[in-house]
């Protein structure tokens, strides 16, 4: 028991973040492997892409973003490309959430720039000291989550991406 509020108590520390975000890699691999797909994990350097997918003769690639708890995504600066994906990877907080499995969204590029533009243009008419202080017009990086409403999509917008792995396999996630 004492091991358990030792754990509780432990701050994230740098080692603990990239531990957490391979593992978002490994599950979102697993997935794409369930699913009669190659998939392999690209080299830490690679651009901003964490894997890449053979799906046919066409190779796509997924930017992976792993949560644990009741936070929200980072995401910075979007590249829309036909053959780009988003997989954002929610693990349950142990202390707060009764979350049995991980979850997976699977949101194609284009999906996640129009939300970071929007939030972003949101964001600076809310706030248009901010503009001339650094802030770009699209930020560098915004946090998506489940609820957007209050920047434009309704609540429970990202269900449609939730472990949609038969439209991915099929080339028909839009």
């Amino acid at each position: 028991m004492a091991l358990v509020r030792y754990v509780k108590k432990m701050k994230t520390t740098q080692h603990q973040k990239i531990s957490l975000g391979e593992a978002g890699e490994l599950l979102v691999a697993s997935r794409v492997l369930s699913h009669g797909l190659i998939t392999g994990q690209l080299p830490r350097g690679y651009k901003s892409d964490d894997l890449y997918v053979e799906r046919g003769y066409e190779i796509v690639h997924i930017q992976v973003k792993t949560r644990q708890g009741p936070k929200s995504w980072p995401v910075g600066t979007v590249e829309v490309r036909p053959n780009r994906y988003y997989g954002l990877v929610h693990f349950a907080s142990l202390e707060t959430e009764h979350l049995i499995h991980p979850t997976v969204y699977l949101l194609p590029s284009k999906v996640v720039a129009k939300a970071v533009e929007l939030h972003s243009s949101l964001y600076l008419a809310a706030h248009p000291n901010q503009q001339g202080r650094g802030v770009p017009k699209v930020a560098d990086t915004w946090r998506m989550n489940e609820d957007m409403t209050k920047h434009g999509f309704g609540t429970g917008w990202l269900e449609k991406y939730r472990e949609p792995w038969d439209r991915f396999v099929a080339g028909k996630l839009t």
